[in-house]
């Protein structure tokens, strides 16, 4: 249930900041805008939060949710634009406020769906 919970949060978090970011400021469709959060939430979620955030530490995994976000917002801009906005200006701000967002999010994930790392005594 804590992974359900998480990734509801994360797709909030998202959607709100590319909405802002990509719909109100480079007017791109809730259609482009929602598909798009999508796909950032679920690679970030997989790879930055599952696989990287887990084993490392907060300040690498949201450098690299940065930059899974880039690509993702470039791929899907590309895909869904047609280049009609400034793709690179859309990216970074984008990124920015997801990264911002990841930091806090992180911090969430380790307090609330991710086990403590405990010194378990192993018998060999």
């Amino acid at each position: 249930m804590g992974h359900v919970k998480a990734l509801l949060i994360k797709i909030v978090m998202v959607t709100a900041i590319l909405f802002i970011v990509l719909g109100l400021i480079f007017n791109m469709s809730m259609t482009e805008v929602l598909l798009t959060s999508l796909v950032v939430t679920g690679t970030t979620y997989l790879i930055g939060d599952l696989l990287i955030f887990r084993s490392t530490s907060n300040a690498l995994a949201t450098t690299c949710d940065f930059v899974l976000a880039a690509i993702m917002v470039y791929v899907m801009g590309a895909i869904l634009t047609e280049h009609s906005i400034p793709l690179a200006t859309a990216i970074v701000l984008s990124s920015i406020g997801i990264a911002i967002g990841e930091w806090f999010f992180h911090m969430y994930l380790a307090k609330n769906v991710f086990p403590k790392k405990d010194s378990v005594s192993h018998i060999d």
